[in-house]
């Protein structure tokens, strides 16, 4: 149902760094209620960046919510007891693209972008197909995209928002398209995706290489990404388990 093995298509990345975070404790999601409550809490790792770790009883002192890219009060367990949370706090903000129930519990809320408003993205389906989303209409009202509210947030704080975000939306936009590969046909290696010319480029306003693949720029923007041709008896057939499906005793 997942379509797995070998990707023969994959997502370009932003080019993005990713910063290390200081704070090592991690409250896991059904405990996060109690322990703002508390004070305590069972560290058991982060699924994340660390993944598990021996459990570990740990203390904490929380007056502050932010929630960014989540709706956990209304989709995390025990909402009546998040809610009690919510107004213990000293401090609750919110991001949001709707009126969230935590959202009605923030002092501040701050209206977020949603897909359709950003410049664009890609991301991988699945083994055989990459989605490119694109722009659809300009940030309505005061929504702002959650660079530039994480931009305005760090420079309120005195912190370098270029650390964190070291190019625009477009060109983060453009790196990922740029940065998409599909297999070659004998299956030997990855070649780029697209194919962008210096006039993209100079259409954009970013930088970049211009290079050759299988489908025009434009193209892959208005079909919303690009489907992986099969056919009947190729080589990238997959499946999973088959050398235990082969021979069970070797395996």
């Amino acid at each position: 149902a997942g379509n797995c093995g070998p990707s023969l298509v994959t997502a370009g990345s932003s080019g993005a760094v990713t910063l290390n975070n200081p704070i090592d404790g991690v409250i896991p999601g059904p405990q996060v209620w109690d322990a703002c409550i508390s004070g305590k809490y069972r560290y058991c790792g982060d699924f994340y960046i660390i993944g598990a770790a021996a459990g570990e009883d740990r203390t904490c002192d929380i007056h502050c919510i932010v929630h960014d890219e989540n709706a956990y009060l209304q989709t995390g367990p025990n909402m009546t007891r998040g809610i009690e949370v919510h107004r213990k706090m000293d401090f609750v903000l919110s991001k949001a693209q709707f009126l969230t129930t935590q959202a009605k519990y923030s002092d501040i809320v701050l209206p977020v972008t949603t897909k359709w408003e950003v410049p664009g993205g890609t991301v991988a389906s699945n083994r055989e197909f990459v989605v490119c989303y694109s722009k659809v209409t300009d940030p309505l009202y005061e929504a702002k995209t959650d660079q530039e509210i994480n931009t305005g947030i760090m420079e309120a704080l005195g912190l370098d928002p270029t650390v964190a975000y070291p190019f625009s939306e477009v060109q983060a936009f453009f790196n990922m398209v740029a940065g998409c590969t599909v297999i070659k046909d004998d299956g030997s290696e990855y070649e780029p995706l697209v194919t962008i010319t210096q006039d993209d480029i100079d259409e954009w306003g970013v930088e970049g290489t211009p290079q050759t693949g299988r489908i025009a720029l434009q193209d892959f923007i208005d079909n919303g990404g690009y489907q992986f041709e099969r056919h009947e008896g190729d080589i990238f057939e997959y499946l999973g388990y088959s050398a235990f499906i082969a021979d069970p005793d070797a395996s």
